[in-house]
């Protein structure tokens, strides 16, 4: 069997099996029957990949570290995640989506997120039998919101995204020197594209303004660090009309709190890099050092290459709030800028896109983008009483997926999501192949992806 020239070794149609996205139980699983005893195994291993997909780590390991130290650290939001991302499988089982996209945790990483991400953003007395109730309820409209926003995303892509790319990954040239063999499936039909976290950030907003609308007000934990003293932000209508209207002496209250926390006259390199590190943990909302270490584990374990595009992303992102703030930058040392950053970094730099010098400069791009729109986005949001969250990231990224090159090997999209070493792999062996096949044929069409 003729060997890679690169990496020596055998052209099996195999690469990694337990790493990455675990394509071998994908593939185990998914050549067995639903109507098995292997029913309980596949929901078992989509249940673990939601967790993963909240970093876009298709692992069930990465999935069970996060979830792991979401239950450890705040039990609460492990049991409101565990039970969201279960009903929203099971909706999206007996809805008929895509078993790909099912299995994969794509249709039910919204749903995982919403249950982490109120839990923990609203104080515990808040966490009623009415407030319980419309988080099991977005939690089912979540699926058919990520099914539209699928169908709507992938009816927009560029022509080389599905032009080229046959149902399963990989590259591959084309039949004669002016016919390529295309497959193009409606809109909704072929491979899930990547939606980031646009459902999960349109239904938090939703569900806290029906909240903030209702009679008990949208019940906010202090928006300190950990720890720190303050008092419980409790939204309504009223308060926010009043808070907008009228500044009141609590400003100065809350800057004397986080002085005992932050230095607020300059800015304090340490601090900055510490919530370089914790920002991983405000995926779901958090500020807490273990919960972020688990999710760069995750990374770690999923991609090293998609640990280190997510950790440049967060250092770039606190760096633009730094210049983007006026001091105190307390936004900053608690991640709630370098979160976004982090996704979008390594989102297009290596997740979208084959990883290249022209993937990380739109990653770095999109970061920066994703920084303007969270300065853009925060006043009016604040103002409403409501969290920036995750929506700067989603908004930023969709936009750089949409970019397009007339360079051949510039921005070269994988047909079916894996990891980026998988990606990176597959489009050298296709390079290589090309090149023993026929000398000229990377002048005769640009390197897309297809298989």
């Amino acid at each position: 069997m003729p060997e890679n020239r690169r990496f020596g070794v055998p052209r099996d149609g195999h690469w990694l099996h337990y790493v990455g996205d675990c394509g071998a139980a994908a593939g185990f699983l998914e050549s067995r029957s639903p109507a098995t005893g292997w029913v309980l195994v596949m929901f078992l291993d989509a249940l673990l990949r939601s967790f993963g997909q909240l970093v876009l780590a298709n692992n069930p390991l990465s999935g069970a570290v996060v979830l792991t130290a979401l239950c450890a650290v705040q039990p609460w939001a492990g049991l409101a995640a565990l039970s969201c991302a279960s009903i929203a499988i099971l909706v999206a089982a007996a809805a008929g989506q895509q078993r790909g996209a099912v299995s994969a945790g794509m249709a039910s990483c919204a749903a995982a997120l919403l249950g982490a991400a109120t839990v923990c953003l609203l104080q515990p007395e808040a966490l009623d039998g009415r407030v319980w109730t419309l988080l099991y309820a977005a939690a089912v409209v979540s699926v058919y919101v990520t099914s539209s926003l699928n169908t709507l995303v992938s009816a927009v892509l560029p022509p080389a995204w599905w032009g080229t790319a046959r149902p399963s990954g990989g590259f591959s040239r084309p039949q004669s020197d002016d016919v390529e063999q295309v497959w193009n499936p409606p809109p909704g039909k072929g491979p899930w594209p990547p939606l980031f976290a646009l459902p999960y950030s349109l239904l938090q907003l939703v569900f806290f303004l029906c909240l903030m609308h209702s009679e008990g007000g949208l019940l906010l934990r202090p928006l300190g660090p950990t720890g720190a003293p303050g008092d419980v932000l409790n939204v309504t209508e009223e308060t926010t009309l009043a808070a907008t209207a009228v500044p009141t002496a609590s400003a100065d209250v809350n800057v004397t709190r986080v002085r005992e926390f932050y230095d607020i006259d300059h800015l304090d390199w340490g601090q900055m890099f510490q919530g370089v590190l914790v920002s991983a943990s405000q995926v779901v909302a958090m500020e807490d050092p273990a919960v972020s270490a688990a999710v760069y584990i995750a990374l770690l374990l999923f991609s090293p290459v998609a640990a280190c595009a997510a950790l440049a992303g967060a250092f770039l992102g606190s760096l633009a709030g730094v210049g983007l703030l006026e001091p105190p930058y307390t936004d900053v040392y608690r991640g709630l800028w370098g979160v976004n950053g982090l996704l979008s970094m390594w989102a297009i730099s290596a997740h979208s896109f084959v990883l290249s010098w022209h993937s990380l400069a739109a990653g770095a791009a999109c970061t920066l983008l994703g920084a303007g729109l969270q300065a853009a986005l925060g006043a009016p949001l604040r103002a409403a009483g409501l969290p920036v969250l995750l929506l700067p990231h989603s908004l930023s990224a969709l936009v750089f997926l949409l970019v397009a090159s007339s360079a051949r090997t510039a921005f070269v999209r994988p047909a079916v999501l894996s990891f980026p070493e998988k990606h990176k792999y597959d489009f050298w062996t296709e390079h290589e192949d090309e090149t023993d096949g026929d000398d000229d044929v990377t002048s005769k069409r640009p390197a897309s992806p297809a298989d």
